[in-house]
């Protein structure tokens, strides 16, 4: 079954990390890209998505006030913040909504991780 990653990401040149990173290691990865939340909700009202990545500090709605659209948009989505955003209360924050964190700039071996475990 090909699973598909959705980069919500304001800075092309991280989107474009990530997009990489994650088609290295899993080839069959469809990936769709969204500079903003309001782009990302035109995407995930005509397509299904298993992953989604996302940035904390984007113009318009930040990605922590996106996360509840997120999740009616696409329930079953595994969702990781991916946010140079190192305070504890954006840490805590995630927890809460039941969605993975990680610093920037992220790790390879930290995104595969997250993305490995909503591929099985």
């Amino acid at each position: 079954m090909t699973r598909k990653l959705l980069i919500i990401e304001d800075s092309r040149l991280t989107r474009s990390m990530i997009h990489q990173m994650a088609v290295d290691e899993f080839p069959e990865l469809i990936v769709l890209e969204a500079p903003d939340a309001e782009s990302a909700s035109l995407i995930l009202a005509e397509q299904h998505v298993d992953l989604v990545t996302l940035d904390h500090n984007m113009p318009g709605l930040e990605g922590m006030g996106f996360v509840p659209q997120l999740k009616k948009l696409a329930p079953d989505a595994r969702v990781c913040m991916i946010t140079a955003n190192l305070q504890n209360e954006t840490v805590s924050d995630c927890r809460e909504l039941g969605i993975c964190y990680l610093p920037k700039p992220v790790e390879q071996e930290a995104l595969i991780d997250f993305l490995r475990s909503g591929m099985e």
